[in-house]
């Protein structure tokens, strides 16, 4: 089955003492299965006749990145799956996404949702950002690394327990049109973002981010 955010794979139903029978050898789908089908399909926001893809951009751990459109819009469509971690991946981030409705544009890009495209591989869409990961530049201006160490404190506090997970230059993107002394950025990439977080492990986020835009806590 494919992963469903907040699912739990646990055998509490069988534990609480139900006969087994001969109808439980039978190959219809459980309540529960049919169950996380039709949460999938529910939040699935886009069908692949809807998504038109391009060009590569890059390829990801788990799965190529596209260029495309979706809705009518431009997007960046990160393709995960048939793997198991691939779909765990990205029911994880699609979840973040819904979670983060609020910042949405400002800290993090818009959210175009999910779509299945066919044979276990889904599809995540996201506004095409104008702009650049902090990793293409040479060397990153003291107003960037302040504006990305912002962006990061910013999700912090507007989700008390939200922790990354994958802090990296690549994750970070600098936009365009800002100057040397009013740069803005941008987070991408939440499939191993998690609302739970504590303190110490967003403290320990925020002294990485800080060593590798070159600042030191």
């Amino acid at each position: 089955d494919d992963y469903v955010p907040g699912s739990k794979n646990t055998s509490r139903g069988a534990s609480k003492g139900r006969k087994s029978s001969s109808k439980s050898s039978s190959s219809k789908p459980s309540t529960r299965q049919q169950g996380h089908h039709k949460k999938q399909q529910k939040q699935q926001t886009f069908s692949a006749a809807e998504l038109q893809l391009g060009g590569k951009l890059c390829q990801g751990s788990l799965g190529a990145v596209l260029a495309g459109r979706c809705k009518g819009a431009e997007v960046v469509a990160k393709l995960l799956g048939p793997s198991a971690a691939g779909r765990q991946a990205g029911w994880q981030e699609h979840g973040m996404y819904q979670s983060m409705q609020c910042v949405q544009g400002h800290l993090v890009p818009h959210y175009y949702g999910m779509g299945h495209l066919g044979c276990g591989v889904f599809c995540l869409a996201t506004s095409r950002i104008d702009g650049m990961p902090l990793s293409s530049l040479k060397d990153i201006p003291e107003a960037v690394a302040a504006a990305a160490v912002e962006c990061l404190q910013a999700l912090v506090a507007a989700f008390p327990g939200f922790v990354h997970g994958d802090v990296r230059l690549q994750n970070v993107l600098l936009l365009s049109g800002g100057s040397d002394r009013n740069a803005q950025c941008m987070f991408i990439d939440f499939a191993r973002s998690r609302l739970d977080g504590t303190k110490e492990e967003q403290k320990a986020e925020q002294r990485l981010l800080k060593q590798l835009v070159g600042m030191y806590a």
